[in-house]
């Protein structure tokens, strides 16, 4: 800005010389009159040069420096851009500050909270530990009482069991002797009544188990009859009752390959014959119809006609000697004997009257077999051994060992196998 005034400054200075230059000419005098006017042009051209050259000069001078000018309004517009910047980004800061100062005085203010807490969590403890002491002490002081009144009654106990200790062994053998007896009747009960083996097993195992806590000699003579019946019980047979529905469960599956017999042979679907001839009182159609059908009949049976089975028929036949078989199968699941017999019989009839095929003698042979089987074996009586605890008892008792009776009926053998059919021709 201070520049301009210079170029001023310089204009006046070269007007100032062409001023100087023009008088120094008029001072040297008039020309001479021989030289030509070319030589004032010559010099005007001259100055005019001079002139245009100090002009250009200036000129120059002048972009260069508003060039200069112009470099520095750049640089002071970056200048403010980044002042503008940093102003903003101070502002940023500010606000960073400001929003830190409150967290740190929230972060303050929850840390005094937690403190106050620990405070009080911390005089809890305190209170409560007091009061812990204050319990356990008390409750040593009780513990201390109920001490010595527990050592006072036990004490009391002491002379009460050395006053009744005579009478107590002898309730402890009748209450023995009520125990065993009991159990030994209901052993009974279960055998006789629902033949059950196992449980009568278990209540004469704990019966055993109540005579080995004494040592008298009628109690050990009674123990051994107890273990000849557990003995006796373990050499029972047993029945096989899987194996047997099993095998029930096969003839069921191979009378279904089976054919009925001929319709006439079942009383169930028997038809009546009807005659082939026509009676005297006949009326003149039904002689006429039997004139024509002696010419037009193809063939003409003498005999009764035999009956088809309808299919409803044949599944009547088959399902009635299924649900034999599924008795008996329900006989030996609930250990039924007279059930058991019934139902295979009913089941033999069924397959030699209204059935026929390879497989029937297989069948007739296994049933006849099945027919031998005792779902229920001979069992002991425990009636000896309740007599026996009875007279224990009531002390009149003479120590004799024996075993209990057996019924007469004899122990069933093992389930037989069915012997190989021989070849039947259907």
């Amino acid at each position: 800005m201070s520049e301009v005034p210079t170029s001023s400054t310089a204009g006046s200075s070269a007007s100032a010389t062409t001023t100087a230059t023009t008088t120094a000419s008029t001072k040297a005098g008039p020309m001479p009159a021989g030289q030509p006017r070319s030589t004032a042009a010559t010099s005007l051209a001259l100055l005019a040069l001079v002139g245009m050259a100090g002009g250009g000069y200036l000129l120059w001078q002048q972009q260069q420096r508003l060039q200069t000018l112009q470099s520095a309004y750049a640089d002071l517009a970056t200048t403010a851009q980044t002042l503008q910047s940093v102003q903003s980004q101070q502002q940023t800061a500010a606000e960073q500050l400001s929003n830190l100062s409150t967290r740190q005085q929230g972060t303050e203010q929850g840390l005094q909270e937690t403190r106050n807490a620990q405070q009080q969590l911390l005089n809890g403890q305190q209170q409560l530990q007091l009061s812990v002491q204050q319990q356990v002490q008390s409750a040593s002081v009780a513990v201390a009482e109920q001490s010595a009144k527990l050592a006072a009654l036990t004490q009391q106990v002491s002379s009460i069991e050395s006053l009744f200790n005579n009478s107590g062994a002898q309730a402890q053998r009748q209450q023995l002797l009520a125990d065993v007896s009991g159990m030994l009747q209901l052993a009974d009960l279960r055998l006789q009544l629902a033949q059950d083996v196992d449980a009568a097993v278990l209540l004469l195992r704990s019966a055993d188990s109540l005579l080995a806590r004494s040592s008298e000699a009628a109690l050990l003579s009674l123990r051994g009859q107890v273990s000849a019946a557990l003995q006796q019980l373990a050499a029972l047979p047993s029945i096989d009752s899987a194996a047997l529905y099993q095998r029930l469960q096969k003839l069921n599956d191979m009378q279904q390959g089976l054919a009925p017999v001929a319709a006439n042979a079942v009383a169930d679907f028997a038809v009546d014959a009807q005659a082939n001839t026509v009676s005297a009182n006949a009326s003149w159609w039904q002689r006429l119809r039997q004139f024509i059908g002696q010419y037009f009949v193809v063939t003409r049976r003498d005999t009764a006609v035999t009956p088809l089975f309808t299919p409803e028929q044949r599944w009547l036949i088959h399902k009635g000697l299924e649900l034999q078989l599924r008795q008996a199968q329900l006989a030996v699941l609930e250990n039924q004997q007279t059930t058991f017999a019934a139902a295979l019989n009913d089941a033999l009839q069924s397959v030699q009257t209204q059935l026929q095929g390879s497989e029937q003698a297989s069948i007739v042979a296994e049933l006849q077999v099945l027919q031998s089987v005792q779902l229920r074996p001979a069992l002991p009586s425990l009636a000896g051994l309740v007599a026996t605890v009875q007279a224990l008892q009531s002390g009149a008792f003479v120590p004799v060992v024996s075993a209990p009776t057996m019924p007469t009926s004899a122990t069933p053998a093992p389930l037989p196998e069915t012997p190989a059919p021989a070849s039947v021709t259907p």
